[in-house]
C-alpha cells in the first residue's frame, strides 16, 4: 500500500498515514510519480515524431493519426500532473470542511495565529 494515502474514517476523524496532511500527501505522490510519467511520455513522443514529421508516400494519413495521438498524450500528461492533483485537493478540502474536521494544515495555521 502506498504510504502517502490518507483515509477518512466514518466517524469524521482524519487518519493520516505517516503524519502527512492532504497537501503534503498530494505533493509527495506527484513528486514520486513525475519521473515515470515523464519518461513514458517522452519515449512515446520521440517514437511518434518520425511518424508526424516524415514526408513521402502515405505520410498524409500517418501524419494526421500521429499528431492526434501525440497531442492527446501531451494533454493527458498535463492533466495527470497538474489538473487531477489540484482537483483532488479541492475535493478533499471541501469534504473535510463539510464534515467539520480540522485538517493538520488548519490546526497549524490556528496555532500560528494564536501565538
Amino acid at each position: 500500500m502506498d504510504p502517502n494515502r490518507r483515509n477518512l474514517s466514518t466517524s469524521g476523524e482524519v487518519e493520516t498515514v505517516g503524519g502527512m496532511s492532504v497537501r503534503q500527501a498530494i505533493t509527495e505522490s506527484v513528486r514520486s510519480r513525475v519521473r515515470p510519467i515523464m519518461m513514458s511520455m517522452l519515449t512515446t513522443t520521440f517514437g511518434l515524431l518520425p511518424l508526424v514529421l516524415s514526408s513521402g508516400a502515405g505520410s498524409e494519413l500517418y501524419r494526421g493519426i500521429g499528431s492526434v495521438v501525440l497531442g492527446g498524450l501531451m494533454l493527458s500528461t498535463v492533466f495527470t500532473l497538474l489538473v487531477v492533483p489540484a482537483l483532488f485537493s479541492l475535493v478533499m478540502e471541501w469534504k473535510l470542511k463539510r464534515q467539520g474536521t480540522v485538517t493538520p494544515d488548519e490546526a497549524a495555521q490556528q496555532e500560528v495565529q494564536e501565538t
